[in-house]
């Protein structure tokens, strides 16, 4: 379920949408609304790295994408 979960808070945060298709659906037999609420928790946390320097600094790199810049997914942000 986390993995599935942070596929949606992924597309959510770099605004692919829909957040959650059919294929999706499909393909792991959640629903959209089976995984809100634990992809809202890992954007949470997600949005507390900067509160772990070492975390932050490995994903803020070329090689990582950058990813520890992004900001949180506002529709799942608590």
């Amino acid at each position: 379920m986390v993995s599935v979960a942070d596929v949606f808070a992924s597309r959510c945060t770099i605004t692919i949408t829909p957040n959650w298709i059919e294929k999706l659906i499909l393909q792991t037999t959640y629903s959209e609304e089976q995984v809100k609420d634990t992809a809202r928790s890992l954007v949470c946390f997600y949005s507390k790295v900067k509160e772990f320097p070492v975390i932050a600094n490995k994903y803020s790199n070329i090689e990582k994408g950058f990813v520890a810049h992004l900001k949180p997914a506002k529709s799942l942000y608590v």
